[in-house]
């Protein structure tokens, strides 16, 4: 029994000192993306693949519901595919609505909707990178800037062997807000419907 409670203790130890490698490993860049265009609009962004991870083949990162996607619009550095999916990853029993990515050891896990495509960047070239990469990108018909996610899964550097996963924010194009003039339009054909029923429930009284 003495031997049991060491050997937990010891793995408990050892899972805290071990490194996370739910590393912030591929992030977005400061003032990404750019947006350019008058509609269609090019949403350009750039990463960093930081110090403590590299990417070698198959290795990728996802900005997550490309809201207003132009079909056939998305673009990478040499070195890098692009393309698109519905999700990525498995759904996260746990967090209804999300879907999540595995390392060697851990996971992330993000909201995604279905409905709205996601941009993959697959990396295709050859050896190990580690730095600054894009621009990456596609077109959308929003020019409207909202808060989204990023998934990545590389390797570690101080274990080739470790896959990392890890995620950050992104801005995503999103739908623009109604226009105050058609909110006013359509309060104002409410307000007159509900006089309208009002006269003729009047009349009726009076009949």
């Amino acid at each position: 029994m003495r031997r049991f409670f060491c050997a937990i203790v010891c793995m408990a130890l050892l899972c805290f000192l071990a490194p996370d490698v739910r590393a912030n490993s591929i992030l977005m860049n400061v003032g990404s993306p750019t947006i350019t265009g008058s509609g269609p609009f090019t949403w350009s962004y750039d990463v960093t693949v930081t110090s403590n991870s590299f990417v070698s083949l198959g290795d990728f990162f996802v900005i997550v519901d490309f809201s207003g996607y132009v079909p056939l619009s998305e673009f990478a550095p040499a070195g890098w595919t692009a393309s698109t999916a519905p999700v990525v990853g498995v759904p996260d029993l746990g967090n209804p609505g999300n879907f999540e990515i595995f390392g060697t050891s851990s996971a992330v896990s993000v909201p995604d909707n279905a409905g709205i495509p996601d941009l993959v960047f697959t990396y295709t070239g050859s050896g190990a990178f580690t730095g600054s990469a894009g621009p990456f990108g596609a077109k959308s018909v929003y020019d409207r800037k909202g808060s989204g996610n990023l998934m990545a899964k590389d390797h570690s550097a101080s274990d080739p062997l470790v896959r990392v996963v890890n995620s950050d924010v992104a801005s995503v194009p999103v739908a623009p807000l109604p226009s105050t003039a058609g909110l006013g339009l359509l309060l104002l054909g409410g307000l007159g419907g509900v006089g309208g029923i009002r006269r003729l429930n009047s009349r009726r009284t009076l009949a």
